[in-house]
């Protein structure tokens, strides 16, 4: 055999070798930082267009967003706007609302949802609220 066949095969057989008994790593999770812009449904009607600008570092999420309500007629204003935080795990993520400034509710709101692709959809709840509002959710990654 020649002496270049078998470099070539010492250096296949030493590639082969650093590989054995290792198994494959895991993709890292896609992120979620980025741009949401969709609604909050209250008993399934338009309550608020929401924009979140979402961070995401490892499964820890945090943020600011902003909303815009409806009041009927065709006037619209600025709603309530605050920061969030909370947490990732696969395509399921969990966040907390606060609110910046006084509001009718003492806030936090509670959000639970899941991700698929560019889309978010899940529930809300008030905690520690003078009253309970609670609904569905709906975003899009931009």
């Amino acid at each position: 055999m020649s002496i270049r066949i078998r470099a070539a095969l010492l250096a296949v057989l030493l590639v082969l070798s650093q590989s054995c008994g290792k198994s494959p790593t895991a993709p890292s999770p896609a992120s979620n930082s980025g741009t949401w812009i969709g609604g909050s449904f209250f008993q399934g009607q338009p309550l608020a267009r929401l924009t979140l600008q979402l961070r995401q570092t490892g499964d820890s999420l945090d943020g600011t967003w902003t909303s815009t309500q409806d009041f009927g007629g065709g006037v619209t204003g600025n709603g309530p706007a605050g920061t969030m935080s909370g947490t990732a795990s696969g395509a399921n993520v969990s966040m907390t609302f606060s609110v910046n400034g006084p509001s009718d509710c003492s806030f936090p709101v509670r959000v639970t949802a899941t991700i698929s692709g560019n889309q978010m959809a899940g529930t809300y709840a008030t905690v520690s609220c003078a009253f309970v509002l609670s609904g569905s959710i709906t975003l899009v990654k931009q």
